[in-house]
């Protein structure tokens, strides 16, 4: 029901629609918009592209570029390109920037959309430079890269537009209380510097939200209704310190005050619909710059004093700290019911607050003003405006959970109790000692200019090996493992696996192929690529040492070894050799003519011999794939003469 429907209703009941009690009344649930993102752009379609091939037909520019195509659209606030493809010569680049270079971002072969496109950098005004930049002067060579082509573009909203494309304003709980962040920073230092973690979110180019640093690793927290896909994730724009310079200024249009772009792709590590949550991976750690919020793990309390640093309307950032409406009793926004409807469907009961928020504000941290710790994820409009219980999102995210996203003795506050900055994270763990690392370009799919690691394997061992999917393996870009054999013949390959650009493999040495392989580390085409490849080595079962054994006989009437013969039992694996004989193996010795055989345990004859030496016997047995086991050597005379020796064997 939208706001004049829930005062109608309310003043035919005679309370106000911040009625104090905290009983479960007649509730004014979220409009399906107060829980969607705020569009703050619109895309216009519109084609530009380099030429095809590229590198052989322009000439360097003054700038250094080698094609340069321009986007404007009058009154924009912001242009953001959208590539349909990008496909570039071994160290060449296109650059994003705006014509005064106060914003700009660099795109090569290594974004893991370049082959099935994605948003550029949003570039705040309404002109956007595309410039193709080689560091190569002169150019040889077969030169028939495809360059790019832009498809469309993102263009935002004029401050003239906001009036009548929708800001949605029913998250205002009466008058706007909230203000702008650098009014907090002298008067509030410790709920400022908290709230230098949260950053303003561009998605797909047009869409808005919040989303903030939680834990010391780089991970940052948005809601499943903002980014729920790693699509979305990869094609975000992830922006900080959007503020103006001081408290008098207004950042009150879209995507005012422009902050420092962090990155315009991220890692989905985990989401859920019901809760409302996303976790990210940011692919660069910037808490040391703008620090990280960890999360209360037990419930807020009715009537503790709240704040909301955030994005309304991709605004520069505001912070909700005072409230006017009458629940909020002390002047301050404050938690107003731990037991409001829940807005997603099969979610937990949402925390109702009225601090002021608007379309933008998704994805928001609400924090308790006497731990600074987040005890909601806010998500939802229409006064009492609701969030998920901050405990709720971290149960489901069980291991998930990001390092010192809970306080703790070795996590302690990262702004301190009077507001220091923070620490610098820990350094990332060393890699483990079945890795290597390596950067690589222009490997044609890990088929030339690769890294390259020997290895030895024994028959039946699994192999498995990755840039992903094994503790300590990393991945920047879009890289590519082969496995050869001692033969240089191709064992195994993976291009994309653990589902991105990351590779994985896992591979079973065949029988008889134990030996020297050796994994190729490359990027896919002609890209460039890095990361740490980690391998594991699930060993099989090892075959029997070599033995050796010997006996005496003597004999008569045996048949040529067929009846009344010596024998003895001797274990063997499937690779190894049986030598026996009364002459050639060491320690062998006989008289007359002796007759070897040799038998599998099933009675099957496998090899026999007379005459090696003159009147003595030697045989030699290679125990096939599958056949290893009992064997039985058999000894006696030719014919059914009389003879007698020492039958000395080796196994190995």
């Amino acid at each position: 029901m939208n706001s004049l429907a829930c005062l109608a209703v309310s003043l035919a009941l005679g309370v106000t629609p911040w009625a104090p009690a905290r009983e479960r009344g007649p509730v004014c649930e979220a409009s399906p918009a107060s829980q969607s993102l705020q569009k703050v752009g619109e895309e216009v379609v519109r084609r530009l592209e380099s030429p095809h091939p590229y590198a052989a037909v322009e000439q360097r520019a003054a700038n250094g570029a080698l094609h340069t195509d321009t986007l404007h659209h009058s009154g924009a606030t912001y242009i953001a390109p959208h590539f349909a493809m990008l496909e570039l010569e071994e160290g060449d680049y296109v650059i994003i920037r705006s014509p005064d270079g106060s914003r700009s971002w660099r795109y090569d072969n290594s974004h893991p959309g370049a082959r099935d496109g994605f948003w550029g950098v949003p570039i705040p005004g309404d002109t956007a430079l595309i410039e193709l930049h080689s560091p190569t002067v002169n150019r040889r060579g077969v030169l028939n890269k495809y360059g790019y082509r832009i498809d469309r573009y993102a263009r935002g909203y004029s401050a003239q537009e906001s009036g009548t494309r929708g800001v949605q304003t029913e998250s205002l709980c009466g008058v706007d209380d909230s203000g702008w962040a650098r009014c907090y920073e002298g008067s509030e230092p410790q709920i400022y510097n908290h709230g230098r973690a949260v950053a303003r979110l561009l998605i797909n180019g047009t869409n808005a939200c919040t989303g903030w640093l939680v834990g010391n690793q780089g991970h940052l927290l948005t809601n499943n209704h903002c980014i729920s896909t790693a699509t979305d994730a990869q094609n975000t724009t992830y922006e900080f310190m959007a503020e103006g310079a001081t408290c008098a200024t207004s950042c009150a249009s879209w995507g005012a005050c422009p902050g420092t772009v962090v990155a315009t792709s991220a890692t989905l590590v985990k989401t859920d619909a019901p809760r409302d949550y996303t976790l990210l991976q940011l692919p660069t750690n910037p808490t040391s710059t703008y620090g990280f919020l960890q999360l209360r793990a037990t419930s807020a309390v009715v009537d503790e004093r709240i704040y909301v640093p955030q994005h309304p309307a991709a605004y520069g950032k505001k912070i909700a700290v005072t409230s006017t409406a009458t629940p909020d009793a002390s002047g301050y926004a404050e938690v107003y019911s731990l037991n409001e409807l829940a807005c997603q469907s099969g979610g937990p009961s949402d925390i109702g607050y009225y601090a002021d928020t608007q379309g933008g504000s998704s994805g928001s941290p609400v924090i308790g003003y006497a731990d600074h710790q987040v005890v909601s994820l806010h998500h939802c409009a229409q006064c009492p405006n609701r969030g998920v219980p901050i405990q709720a999102v971290i149960t489901h995210l069980g291991s998930s959970l990001p390092p010192c996203a809970l306080r703790s003795d070795t996590c302690p506050d990262p702004w301190g109790a009077n507001g220091e900055p923070p620490p610098p994270p820990p350094p990332p763990p060393p890699p483990p000692a079945e890795s290597f690392t390596y950067n690589a370009t222009n490997t044609n799919s890990a088929q030339q200019n690769t890294v390259n690691k020997s290895l030895t394997f024994n028959a039946g061992d699994v192999v498995e090996v990755g840039t992903c999917n094994l503790t300590g393996a990393t991945a920047n870009g879009d890289t590519y493992l082969r496995l050869f054999d001692g033969s240089g013949l191709l064992a195994a390959a993976n291009d994309d696996a653990c589902g991105g650009h990351s590779s994985y493999f896992k591979y079973t040495v065949p029988t008889g192929k134990g030996g020297t392989y050796q994994v190729r580390a490359g990027c896919y085409s002609s890209s460039s690529c890095d990361g740490t490849v980690v391998w594991k080595i699930t060993a099989s079962t090892p075959p029997p040492g070599p033995s050796t054994g010997a006996f005496t006989y003597t004999a008569s009437n045996t048949n040529n070894a067929t009846r009344n013969t010596t024998n003895r039992n001797v274990v063997a694996a499937e690779g190894q050799t049986i030598k026996l004989g009364t002459c050639t193996v060491a320690g062998a010795s006989g008289s007359g003519d002796t007759y070897l055989r040799l038998y599998t345990s099933t009675g099957t004859l496998v090899r026999a011999n007379d005459n090696a030496c003159g009147s003595l016997s030697y045989l030699s047995y290679t125990v096939p794939a599958g056949a290893g086991g009992l064997y039985q050597l058999r000894a006696g005379c030719a014919s059914n003469r009389s003879c007698s020796g020492t039958v000395a064997y080796t196994i190995q």
